[in-house]
């Protein structure tokens, strides 16, 4: 029996080294063909985004729903590269949002852009 487990030991150290390198053919050829299509989290500040609402993904029967909100406006980014967003009308949120949560807004062609600058406090009349 111990014979028969000394065997086993090494075909299975070979599979697994097959396996392992077989995944890292796939995950380099993943990145090759797709690079970084599919995480963008260099926001910058005055970009419109749309925030997840994470919350909903553990409620059941709420399939159809819409699980995003906004848009928003990236007002600064924290040292922990987490995001502080700002409403349409300049009031900045409470808290921050992890970079995960954040999808790009895109706008109608004829407005495309990915910055723009709302002032944050709206300018006050002068008597």
């Amino acid at each position: 029996r111990i014979l028969q487990l000394q065997r086993r030991d090494a075909g299975l150290r070979l599979s697994y080294a097959k396996v392992r390198s077989s995944r890292r053919r796939a995950i380099d050829d993943q990145l090759r063909r797709h690079g970084g299509k599919y995480d963008f989290h260099e926001y910058e500040e005055g970009m419109y985004v749309w925030l997840r609402e994470s919350q909903l993904e553990t409620q059941k029967g709420n399939k159809g729903d819409w699980t995003y909100s906004g848009p928003f406006i990236i007002h600064e980014r924290t040292e922990q590269g987490a995001y502080v967003l700002r409403e349409l009308d300049g009031s900045v949120m409470k808290g921050h949002v992890h970079a995960q949560r954040l999808r790009v807004f895109f706008f109608r062609p004829e407005n495309q852009t990915l910055r723009s600058r709302i002032p944050t406090r709206p300018k006050t009349r002068q008597p």
